[in-house]
């Protein structure tokens, strides 16, 4: 006996009469019995049935058969019209043994293409009634049948193919594939089948022949062979064929087609005195839906008992005694006690037979006493053995989502039909035992759960909810309730276990969650829902807190290292959470979200236990001591970062409790304190470990690429961060930027220390004796200058030249460092966020930009009138800043060195100019003081200006300022110009070697000598062939513009043109004999030049030529005119035949490079090229300012003082209504190449628009004119307010102007 009660001998012996019963009903077996004799059988009368009587039975019953009140009632299953149709196209192709008549497949492939015609298929979808089917069959087969018959055969023909397409149907709705068929519509279906088996009774047959009933029992064998049903029972309660077949004849003598009947009336009865069996009003939630239930119910019931009535008349008989005494005859053979649940022979006998019925309660002989429960028991059985059965199926093997077999299912149809069960139970018992198998483990698939709650779900097309009745409605709620709670648990079990469960299966929860919580039933009856889901929440929070506490435990109980836990934690965090959005990627009910609950509670717990190690991790920066190194900075960072992204995804609305940016904060400034702190290592290690070797195309070595390459990763790091504060993002760049100005200040200083070095080399014997100092090899230059010796070229190294690519190649790379950080975007946000603070001027740091221009008057105290000049620039302390290089033989030195000084407040400076002496001490020339005040620089403009010394003679300086910022343009700024000064110091240096030759050529001694004879005193070397390289000029010309091309005259040719008009002129000197005058410097140029060209890069190779150039054209330019000063000249004017050879000193050479590059610059592969060697000058350098100064320097050389006094005011008007002073030159300026190229531009258009040029000229020349050195004063000093302010107004200048013009004549 089961737990409801249920015997389960009891529950065998109702299952037995149903399916006994189920056999006398069925179609066959009625066809047998009734089937009319055989006209040759012996001993048999027979009477044909007329074909007119089979052809009206075929069609005059469907109205009345398919005839309810609820036509949805019958609707058949959607699924049907595709199983019938696979069906009958099997059936038509031959594929179908059971039908293989030929004359029947011709009519259903007839009915095969009507059927499958889109209009019938729309019709049959939206009716789904199964009379449009069978009366478009009929229709199609009267048409087929009448062709191939002759005369009225067709009409019996037709009666045969309708009952077989009616059994079509019927074997289609009891397919897996039609899992919802309405039982009553294959009752109905089975009633109709029998009516066309057999013909209607005529006057011939009375209904209440007694033969008839003979008829019946004659045909009935009784053998359990051929009863299917009978021997499902058999197998469900494991009963052998010979104890089963004893009790079908046992059963035989009370199931009778009779008892059926008197079953369905006794029913009819109750319901219509209200008895508590099959229903009374109380059972039902209102009086509409008892009446629904009652009519359908008696509806039915008459419908059974008409089917079976009109293949046994005699059923009608009334006499109640003989039902009565058939139901309660003793049935004692047949009754037994089942083992528990059965014996294993299945035996019946030994016990009496408890489902006797009473007179008082119970009078039913196929229906049990309790047949709800009976009806449970029996699908607990069938379903218990079912999935045993699937069980040991292969893993390839289907499995339907019924699980049930179809015999099990026509039995369960059966007994439902008999007992009276009605669909709604049906279907939420077979919901409830699906659900508890699968939650016992037993059942293999969710989605079997599933399909039985879409059974539910179906059934109520039929049955809506609101008629159910209320044992059934609460059944259906608890059994939702129970499976809803159960999902919920192993949802949460599998959340605390962290089972690995597939997808699939996680996704079948979640599905089925939904559809229970969709039911209308569970929405309507359910009290506590939010209860429930805020109780599964909580739960799952805290088996997340217990896992994260178990996790951490073990991590940081075992650990060496204490930032390793935290790596190991962040990862399990973000993998469960994955994981989870994996499994749930939506809210479980729309309530419960899995990721977000076990962030919201782990991630706190996470940065609580971060926070508390922070103190340890800033201790300090070694990992084996529980530190925090660079590396463990970022990884660590970036994982909290992600970690807050995640958990504000899944928690918007509950934000972490640790500020992040906050926490890392001193972390990365303690890094950016120590990168600072490395800078100084990165220098000396680059420059240790470099042979400075050129490499590649810029000729660069690998110290400035290691330096560089440091920094790179520095950058790296930090955007490596990707910090979400932006101000702070940009502090932390700014802060970068000075370490990585300042690490470019430093490698200047040493590679320009290793460079001088090399320029200035000390020999072995003077290093012992350190006698000797740097300055040696230009005191020897020194000498020869006295001499007639040939001056000696300087071997330049290889190992010199790289260290000028390295300070250009690293101009280059800064300038991608500076892109690559975004400077202008970081400058920007920095000056947007910082608070304006109120500094004091002497509190605030300025950078005091100062170029010592030059020196005047410079001599010893015994009167020498030529010394070696250097500067010094000390501050108060007596400590040396800056120091200019030394100049020798001259009393006007002009150094043209800048130095930065940073300055707080104000600084004085002491300005000494030294003579250097070779084994003395160096000799003191004069001292000036400089105040370098901020207040005085307010303007931050650059001023000219002049300092007496305390002795004799004074120095020009030019001095401005800028605040000093905290900003990376700034810092960028000053690492270009460190980079920058480096460059000019390296290049000046390389060009002092070729001074000396320069200067002994091109002097006023040489040039007497060529004004004394027209002899040339010097033969042209053989490297240096002028004519050659005349032609070779040509040749190359003609090759570009074609052979009959001449080559266009110069600038200066046009202008000696127009000078040539004004009359006749001394004949000058031939080109031939000022070239060779002049061909000693080639020579030593082509020697020097050889290693320069092979070791330095293509743009520190025309930097070098182009100063160069710039040193020959200073060195003729001061064979002309003085350099400016208001301090009379001593040097006097040149007459017209020596200006004429000066001209020619600097024409010669000049159109040699101007002819070859006029050429060549016009040709796609031009370069950089060199006059001699192919490879030299570009134009735009050979037509530098200087160059054209200098040519100016002749319209104005012959004029006369008053005229020069006048063209002098006139410029100087123009210049100063025109000019605005401006600071262009300044640090921030220089922040990158593009800024530096753009001020160089600017710098060349001002000079092309301006004539201060000119004006300077002028004055010049002025000095070697007598009477003009008051002009000349008043003048500088326009030029010198000029500059001070940052803007002149057009009636000052003009008045200033008129006022030197009045003196111009004194």
């Amino acid at each position: 006996m089961d737990t409801n009660g249920v015997d389960d001998s009891e529950l065998y012996q109702s299952c037995l009469r149903v399916a006994y019963l189920a056999y006398l009903t069925s179609p066959k077996l009625l066809a047998q019995s009734y089937a009319p004799p055989r006209p040759d059988s012996p001993g048999r009368s027979s009477r044909p049935i007329s074909r007119h009587d089979a052809w009206t039975s075929a069609l005059s019953s469907i109205s009345d058969t398919f005839n309810v009140k609820d036509p949805k009632s019958l609707r058949f299953p959607k699924e049907l019209i595709k199983v019938l149709g696979a069906k009958i196209e099997r059936i038509a192709r031959g594929a179908d043994p059971s039908y293989s008549d030929i004359l029947l497949r011709s009519t259903i492939g007839a009915f095969y293409g009507d059927y499958t015609a889109d209009s019938f298929q729309r019709q049959i979808k939206d009716e789904r009634k199964i009379e449009t089917l069978i009366l478009r069959f009929v229709t199609t087969a009267q048409n087929v049948l009448k062709k191939r018959s002759k005369g009225d055969e067709w009409k019996g023909q037709l009666n045969q193919q309708v009952g077989q397409f009616v059994n079509i149907i019927r074997e289609c709705l009891r397919s897996r594939e039609c899992k919802h068929a309405p039982p009553e519509l294959i009752s109905r279906l089975d009633a109709y089948s029998s009516k066309l088996i057999m013909p209607t009774n005529d006057h011939h047959e009375t209904a209440s022949s007694p033969s008839t009933s003979h008829q019946t029992l004659d045909a009935t064998s009784g053998n359990v062979r051929e009863m299917p049903m009978v021997q499902t029972v058999g197998r469900i309660f494991r009963i052998d064929s010979s104890q089963l077949q004893r009790d079908i004849t046992e059963v035989k003598r009370i199931c009778t087609e009779r008892a059926a009947v008197g079953d369905m009336k006794a029913l009819i009865n109750a319901i219509s005195q209200g008895a508590s069996f099959p229903g009374t009003r109380t059972d039902f939630p209102s009086e509409n839906a008892y009446v629904q239930w009652k009519q359908a119910e008696i509806a039915t019931l008459g419908q059974l008992m008409l089917t079976m009535v009109k293949f046994h008349p005699d059923l009608v008989q009334s006499e109640e005694s003989a039902h009565r005494s058939s139901v309660l005859s003793p049935l004692s053979p047949i009754s037994s006690s089942l083992p528990s649940p059965l014996n294993k022979n299945g035996s019946l006998s030994g016990r009496p037979n408890s489902m006797a019925p009473s007179d008082s309660d119970h009078s039913y002989v196929f229906i049990p006493q309790d047949p709800k429960s009976y009806y449970r028991r029996l699908l607990d059985i069938s379903l218990d053995l079912d999935i045993e059965l699937i069980q040991s199926l292969g893993p390839d093997d289907e499995v339907s989502l019924q699980i049930l077999s179809k015999a099990h299912v026509e039995l369960l149809t059966e007994c439902a039909i008999r007992w009276r069960i009605t669909p709604p139970f049906r279907v939420t018992s077979f919901f409830d035992a699906i659900s508890l198998r699968y939650m016992r483990g037993e059942c293999p698939l969710i989605e079997c759960v599933g399909e039985a709650l879409t059974n539910v779900e179906k059934i109520t097309n039929e049955w809506e909810y609101n008629r159910w009745p209320v044992q059934d409605r609460r059944y259906l709620f608890s059994s939702l309730s129970e499976t809803f709670d159960s999902l919920l648990r192993r949802i949460f079990g599998i959340f605390k276990s962290q089972e690995n469960v597939s997808v699939e299966e996680v996704d079948g929860l979640l599905e089925l969650l939904s559809k229970i919580q969709g039911n209308l039933v569970f929405q309507e009856d359910i009290l506590d829902y939010r209860a429930r889901l805020e109780e599964l929440k909580e739960g799952i929070g805290l088996v997340a807190m217990h896992h994260y506490s178990e996790q951490s435990g073990e991590l940081f109980s075992t650990a060496l290292n204490q930032v390793v836990p935290f790596f190991i934690l962040l990862d399990w965090i973000k993998k469960t959470t994955k994981t989870l959005d994996k499994r749930f990627p939506k809210p479980i009910l729309e309530a419960v979200d899995m990721p977000s609950i076990f962030l919201e509670k782990v991630s706190p717990l996470f940065l609580k236990d971060l926070d508390a190690a922070k103190s340890t991790f800033l201790s300090t920066a070694d990992p084996s001591q529980g530190g925090v190194n660079d590396a463990d900075i970022v990884d660590l960072y970036k994982g909290v970062l992600e970690l807050a992204s995640l958990h504000d995804a899944f928690c918007p609305n509950s934000p972490l409790p640790l500020d992040l940016t906050a926490w890392f904060e001193p972390f990365i400034r303690r890094w950016l304190d120590q990168t600072d702190a490395k800078t100084e290592g990165w220098v000396i290690s680059a420059i240790k470990a470099d042979q400075f070797v050129g490499e590649g195309q810029d000729q660069n070595s690998s110290s400035i690429v290691d330096l560089l390459d440091s920094c790179k990763s520095a950058i790296e790091f930090l955007q490596k961060l990707e910090w979400p504060d932006k101000y702070q993002n940009a502090l932390y760049f700014t802060a970068l930027s000075k370490t990585i100005s300042k690490s470019m200040e430093l490698y200047c200083f040493k590679i320009e220390e290793l460079f001088m070095g090399e320029m200035f080399p000390r020999d072995a014997e003077a290093e012992a004796s350190d006698v000797n100092r740097p300055g040696a090899w230009l005191t020897k230059a020194r000498a020869i200058y006295q001499s007639d010796r040939k001056i000696e070229t300087f071997q330049f190294t290889p190992q010199s030249c790289v260290k000028l690519n390295n300070i250009q190649a690293a101009r280059n790379i800064l300038d991608k460092m500076y892109s690559s950080m975004d400077a202008d975007n970081v400058s920007a946000v920095v000056r947007s966020h910082r608070p304006a603070i109120a500094q004091k001027p002497e509190a605030s740091r300025f950078l005091f930009t100062v170029k010592v221009i030059m020196g005047e008057g410079v001599a010893k105290e015994d009167g020498s009138t030529k010394v070696d000049p250097f500067l010094t620039l000390s501050d108060e302390r007596g400590k040396r800043v800056a120091k200019t290089r030394t100049l020798y033989e001259t009393n006007c030195p002009k150094w043209e060195e800048t130095f930065d000084i940073p300055v707080q407040g104000s600084l004085w400076l002491a300005a000494s100019i030294w003579h250097r002496n070779l084994v003395d001490e160096h000799e003191m020339l004069g001292r000036a003081y400089v105040c370098l005040d901020s207040r005085q620089f307010g303007n931050f403009l650059p001023q000219d200006l002049w300092f007496d010394l305390d002795t004799t003679g004074r120095i020009f300086m030019r001095i401005s300022m800028e605040g000093e910022q905290d900003d990376i343009q700034f810092y960028f700024g000053k690492a270009f110009r460190s980079l920058k000064r480096a460059e000019s110091d390296m290049v000046r240096n390389i060009v002092d070697k070729f001074s000396p030759i320069i200067h002994q050529y091109i002097s006023l001694s040489n040039l007497k000598a060529l004004l004394k004879t027209v002899t040339a005193f010097y033969n042209p070397l053989s490297k240096f062939d002028v004519e050659k390289a005349r032609a070779n000029v040509f040749d190359l010309y003609q090759k570009q513009f074609g052979s009959g091309s001449e080559i266009p005259p110069t600038e200066d040719e046009m202008r000696e043109a127009a000078l040539a008009k004004r009359g006749p002129a001394p004949k000058p000197m031939s080109d031939a004999e000022i070239e060779a005058a002049i061909g000693p410097v080639f020579e030593v140029l082509d020697a020097g030049l050889e290693v320069l060209k092979s070791s330095l890069s293509p743009e520190a190779w025309v930097l070098v030529t182009s100063k160069i150039w710039k040193e020959v054209l200073s060195t003729i330019e001061s064979l002309l005119i003085p350099p400016l000063s208001d301090a009379p000249a001593e040097m006097k004017a040149l007459d017209e035949k020596e200006v004429d050879i000066v001209f020619k000193l600097a024409q010669v050479p000049y159109e040699l490079f101007q002819r070859w590059w006029y050429a060549i610059t016009t040709s796609p592969s031009a370069a950089f090229s060199l006059c001699f060697s192919g490879d030299g000058i570009p134009i735009e350098d050979l037509q530098s300012s200087r160059f054209q100064r200098l040519l100016s320097i002749r319209l104005y050389y012959d004029q006369h003082a008053d005229d020069l006094m006048e063209e002098c005011v006139r410029l100087l008007t123009s210049t100063l209504v025109s000019k605005q002073a401006t600071r262009t030159k300044s640090v921030i300026n220089s922040r990158n190449i593009g800024t530096i190229k753009e001020r160089k531009r600017e710098k060349r258009a001002k000079k092309n628009e301006q004539s201060s040029g000119n004006v300077e000229i002028i004055l010049r020349i002025l000095r070697m004119r007598p009477g003009t050195q008051d002009f000349i004063q008043q003048q500088l000093r326009i030029l010198h307010l000029q500059s001070a302010t940052k803007s002149t107004s057009k009636t000052g200048a003009k008045s200033n102007a008129r006022t030197g013009a009045a003196n111009k004549g004194r």
